[in-house]
């Protein structure tokens, strides 16, 4: 969504949903608390003979709740929900633009 930003005292939180197949491994890791880095990587159609890239990056990320939920056999479809915190170097969110093409026509 869009929206303006705004400046102020007050801390804003940065949370989210992933929505994925659940492996037995990360469930481990997530019942012991780990935390995890999140990168999202989108790529879009060629400009030309030139494509545009787009990373957002969190390198600190919680799990903030039970990701997990079995209702029957076969791969466990997973709703992780994070919240981003501080790492203790860098920046809370990164976003890379990467766009090769000189011209639109």
């Amino acid at each position: 969504s869009i929206a303006e930003p705004m400046r102020s005292d007050t801390k804003r939180a940065v949370t989210g949903v992933l929505v994925g197949d659940g492996v037995l491994a990360d469930r481990t890791k997530f019942d012991a608390g780990t935390l995890f880095k999140l990168e999202i990587i989108s790529t879009g159609a060629a400009l030309g003979a030139n494509f545009y890239k787009s990373t957002v990056t969190m390198l600190k990320c919680e799990v903030t709740d039970d990701p997990f939920h079995v209702e029957s056999s076969g791969i466990i479809k997973s709703t992780i929900p994070f919240r981003a915190l501080k790492p203790t170097a860098g920046d809370l969110i990164q976003h890379d633009i990467v766009n090769a093409e000189s011209a639109v026509a």
